[in-house]
């Protein structure tokens, strides 16, 4: 997954405004103790050569300025400078130096390593996602821009794969039903198949498929984008729930299901109701096209005082842990159980997860201690 490393400790998520200020206080800093480091050695630098100066003095010369300055400080004090005044000169000519020089080395330091962050963005711009920013040892506000620069690369590249996935996804999806509409017209055009009211049916599923998947799509699109239009009213579960297990009753009895609703209370929702029945519709088509027949659907309602919760649990071969997460995904199949031939489109999921996330709910999927499949639907009230 993208962004999975360990990012750095604190500071993660604190605002942009504290950050930059923190990191204009460290450069300060980390320059102001560069400087005191240089003055402070030229400074030593300054006293020993004043003392092998003084030491070197002829001693009439000494005992001059040693009176000097004990009558007069200052008097004594420009004698003193005028002995050591090449010293000095040679002193304050280093300090510029050094000073410079340790500026020059931390501008181009830094400077490199900007130039590093500038280069990686600009890869980033153009689309190259591959792109990583190799791990810096210094200032810890940085790394904090290196660990976020890297897990933006890594998201951006994810989400790349993702789009080439569903865009083969959807053209296979596409091309399954307009090649068996094509074969089947091709066969009336050569007289193959009788020109019959009769071939027209199989014509019609082949459009049904493409109008849902359109639909589907569609539905899927608007979510995701913030622009579903939901009709909020106020919605009875225990009605709503009923009207669900009438719509499989046929379908639950070919297959011996035992389809069961537990109700803890019936409680009021705002929610679209059209667009909850393509929810649950989805889910428990779902679950029961992977449930083996004489196995169990059931329905569990939790009412709570901000929100309502709905478990389906069924009894079918079940998914792995690490698959859970992407079942919401667009097109996403577990073939080892669910496979292609016996599965929808693969968006019934993804739809699902899109409308609840519209009502501000929340969908999960689990696995039971017992096996199969459990999605936990969370609305509030």
């Amino acid at each position: 997954m993208p962004g999975t490393e360990r990012p750095p400790e604190g500071g993660l998520n604190e605002p942009t405004g504290h950050w930059t200020s923190r990191l204009w206080v460290r450069l300060t800093v980390i320059n102001l103790l560069a400087l005191s480091l240089v003055f402070t050695t030229l400074l030593g630098f300054i006293l020993y050569r004043t003392g092998v100066v003084l030491a070197q003095l002829p001693f009439a010369k000494f005992q001059e300025v040693q009176v000097r300055l004990d009558h007069d400080f200052w008097h004594g004090l420009l004698v003193l400078l005028e002995e050591i005044s090449g010293e000095v000169s040679f002193t304050l000519g280093a300090t510029v130096i050094l000073a410079v020089l340790t500026a020059v080395l931390l501008t181009a330091y830094y400077a490199r390593y900007l130039r590093t962050l500038v280069l990686a963005i600009r890869r980033l711009a153009t689309g190259d996602f591959q792109v990583r920013i190799p791990s810096h040892s210094g200032i810890h506000e940085l790394r904090l821009l290196e660990y976020d620069l890297n897990r933006t690369a890594a998201r951006l590249e994810h989400l790349e794969r993702e789009r080439q996935f569903e865009s083969a996804a959807m053209a296979h999806e596409l091309r399954t039903p307009i090649t068996a509409l094509r074969l089947r017209i091709m066969g009336i055009q050569e007289s193959v198949l009788p020109l019959h009211l009769d071939e027209l049916a199989p014509l019609n599923i082949q459009l049904d498929h493409l109008d849902r998947l359109a639909e589907s799509l569609l539905t899927l699109t608007l979510a995701e984008a913030g622009r579903l239009e939901l009709d909020l009213r106020p919605t009875q579960v225990k009605a709503f729930l009923n009207h669900i297990a009438e719509l499989f009753q046929e379908i639950i009895r070919e297959k011996q299901i035992r389809f069961s609703v537990h109700l803890d209370e019936d409680t009021v929702l705002q929610t679209d109701v059209f667009q909850l029945r393509k929810v649950f519709k989805n889910i428990v088509e779902n679950a029961i096209r992977y449930t083996p027949e004489g196995g169990c659907i059931d329905v569990y309602t939790e009412t709570h005082e901000a929100t309502v919760s709905f478990r389906i649990v069924d009894t079918g071969p079940g998914v792995p842990a690490e698959a859970l997460g992407q079942l919401f995904n667009r097109f996403y199949r577990f073939e080892a159980s669910r496979t292609r031939g016996s599965g929808g489109s693969g968006l019934g999921l993804a739809i699902a997860n899109a409308i609840v996330l519209a009502h501000g709910g929340e969908l999960l999927a689990l696995s039971p201690s017992h096996g199969g499949l459990e999605i936990s639907i969370l609305l509030p009230r």
